[in-house]
């Protein structure tokens, strides 16, 4: 199973960058107002989806525990080609409110809004391949997909044009492959699916169990998307084309991290609680709340001394995105110690506690939002993300020891501490050396960001949060035959 975990991790975070890369090279040529677009146009086919999953995906997962599993797929299906027939009528309406049917985006909008429906469709697919954690299936295609997204965008940074026909490239290329892996994950699902006759009553229970999550599925996408819209009408596209490099691209590059990992680890708590098996789950928890916590602590280490530096070395045009980034790098980290937690309440059928926390944070985040923006501008957009997921980790933590008794990890504590102390000294340094010798950007930044990261680890060494066991796992990690061995065994079966 730790095969699957890092492979699923690794090959989403190595293809991603490589995606990213290919738009930071495009980011080199494309101005924050062309972004801007891009991302408001984004937000609207969004929102026009505000009901995309309603719970019924994470309800699927919770049922992937069960015996005969398998047999629920064509209910499931029949529950989500309902709901996206729901959100294209949705959709329309938003179009026609917005008066955007005679717009000169109009065909940019329509290749957007096909890609999304196509990509929804796969997406149930993708998700029962998860339920039954085939990773090796999921993540190959993904990949590839991802690759081929990357060198197209790649070859339109060398046949640049500042318009709006860049744009539709990008849009018409996207859905080329999502057409292309629509394809592939059907070819690998054959095996994996099974069309019975629907059942009433297991309708009816799939969304029973899922009514908790009505309501935060649509305010999620409201929070997501709201802030946005509001940023543009009221700042315009420029001002949202900074944001948009943080919220649509940096934070969710992070985001992979942690939820590449979510679809392995939630069928695999169902399975855990079906089996009462309390002590291995909660070593799960603890074991992927400390290393997340060590990985994006080092990130924000990183952002926090050299966030400056590394913009205008890198991409000079979206400096004025760091302040935002500066604020928000801390939702990936306060993410992904809590999502364990979070989501084994939906292997434990808590779900109504997880709806809850997660509706309270994203009605907050809306009214911050309509708070602060006005006011702050984009630092305003940046806090009203920020200070609910910190009430949402908080929650989180404070529900799963009132009733699992999974307290907090002290250590968790201890090695923000650690964090905090060495982004002081650090920063120190970084001003000492800057002083004593010559001034040249990208050494000071590449040293800079070594000795940091050098002295977070060797702090965590100090203090016992890192430990001879702990590189034991990180080396039991890389041993390759382990992966081969694993992939084999899912085609096999």
């Amino acid at each position: 199973m730790l095969e699957k975990f890092v492979f699923s991790t690794l090959t989403q975070l190595i293809s991603n960058l490589i995606y990213l890369f290919s738009f930071y090279l495009l980011f080199q040529k494309l101005n924050a107002t062309y972004l801007g677009i891009w991302g408001f146009l984004h937000s609207i086919i969004s929102l026009g989806f505000i009901f995309t999953d309603l719970g019924i995906d994470v309800i699927h997962y919770q049922y992937s525990g069960k015996q005969e599993s398998s047999k629920f797929f064509a209910t499931y299906f029949i529950i989500k080609i309902s709901i996206i027939g729901i959100n294209v009528l949705f959709t329309f309406l938003i179009l026609t409110f917005l008066d955007l049917w005679y717009s000169s985006f109009l065909f940019l909008i329509l290749l957007i809004f096909f890609s999304r429906i196509l990509t929804q469709i796969t997406l149930i697919f993708l998700v029962n391949l998860k339920s039954r954690i085939k990773v090796f299936k999921v993540e190959i295609p993904s990949f590839l997909i991802t690759i081929g997204k990357s060198i197209i965008i790649t070859y339109l940074y060398f046949n640049f044009i500042q318009s709006l026909a860049s744009l539709i490239y990008i849009a018409a290329s996207n859905f080329i492959f999502d057409i292309i892996f629509f394809i592939l994950i059907q070819i690998l699902s054959k095996q994996e699916i099974e069309f019975n006759k629907i059942k009433k009553q297991l309708a009816y229970k799939y969304l029973k169990d899922a009514s908790p999550f009505f309501l935060f599925s649509i305010i999620s996408v409201i929070s997501s998307n709201l802030g946005l819209i509001i940023i543009n009408y009221s700042l315009g596209y420029e001002s949202l084309g900074f944001v948009s490099f943080v919220s649509l691209y940096i934070i969710p590059m992070f985001l992979i991290i942690s939820n590449s990992i979510i679809t392995i680890y939630l069928p695999l708590f169902s399975k855990l609680y079906e089996q009462n098996d309390m002590i291995l789950i909660k070593k799960i928890i603890y074991k992927i709340e400390k290393y997340s916590s060590i990985l994006f602590l080092s990130i924000i280490i990183i952002v926090i001394i050299n966030g400056n530096l590394l913009f205008s070395i890198f991409i000079p045009n979206y400096i004025n995105s760091v302040p935002i980034l500066s604020i928000m790098i801390f939702i990936p980290y306060l993410l992904s110690i809590s999502q364990p937690y979070s989501y084994y309440f939906i292997a434990s059928k808590k779900q109504k506690i997880q709806a809850f926390i997660n509706s309270i944070t994203r009605i907050l985040i809306i009214i911050l939002m309509i708070l602060l923006i006005p006011s702050f501008g984009t630092i305003g957009y940046a806090i009203s993300q920020l200070i609910p997921w910190i009430l949402w980790c908080l929650l989180n933590h404070y529900f799963s020891k009132k009733i699992f008794k999974i307290n907090v990890q002290k250590g968790i504590i201890l090695q923000l501490l650690l964090a905090i102390a060495t982004i002081i000294i650090g920063y120190m340094l970084k001003i000492i050396f800057v002083t004593v010798f010559l001034y040249i950007p990208v050494l000071v930044l590449i040293i800079s960001s070594i000795i940091s990261i050098i002295l977070f680890i060797c702090l965590l060494i100090l203090f016992k949060e890192l430990k001879k066991v702990d590189f034991k796992f990180f080396m039991k990690v890389f041993k390759f035959e382990e992966y081969i061995k694993s992939l084999k065994r899912e085609f096999d079966d």
